[in-house]
């Protein structure tokens, strides 16, 4: 099955739920990614109203807003998987609240060439140094160097 294909089918399961009044609806958003050979590379994401589209980069949850103008000013399009881990791991350090005291632990994923095209997630040497990147590009910028 392709990935539009799944995500469009959930999408009518979720907006099923927001019709009928003794069912509630779902209170969850659900992002998809997947390779077909047809559409290429795809994500997409279903909102609770059962609203379905397609994205370059999406967020969803707590400190989405912040996440979401990083992901405005980045060409996504244009850009390899391991071009953009960096990127999104800084995103996802920014987007973090820091003032619960929690230390960040980033669990990233991808579908791409490198993965043959099947979801897994990142080798923990890759992710490591890019955290690694992304935390000291925020230090020198809060430092003004």
């Amino acid at each position: 099955m392709s990935n539009k294909l799944v995500s469009d089918r959930v999408a009518l399961y979720f907006h099923h739920n927001t019709l009928l009044h003794y069912e509630r609806p779902y209170g969850c958003v659900a992002i998809f990614a997947g390779y077909d050979e047809a559409d290429g590379y795809s994500l997409r994401m279903v909102e609770p109203s059962g609203l379905c589209l397609g994205y370059y980069g999406c967020s969803a949850g707590k400190g989405k807003q912040i996440a979401k103008s990083h992901l405005d000013k980045t060409n996504f399009k244009d850009m390899t998987c391991k071009e953009a881990l960096k990127l999104v791991a800084k995103m996802l350090h920014r987007a973090h609240d820091e003032q619960k005291g929690k230390k960040l632990e980033l669990e990233i994923s991808w579908v791409c060439e490198a993965s043959k095209n099947k979801h897994e997630l990142i080798p923990k040497d890759l992710l490591e140094k890019a955290d690694q990147e992304a935390q000291d590009e925020i230090e020198k910028e809060e430092t003004g160097e």
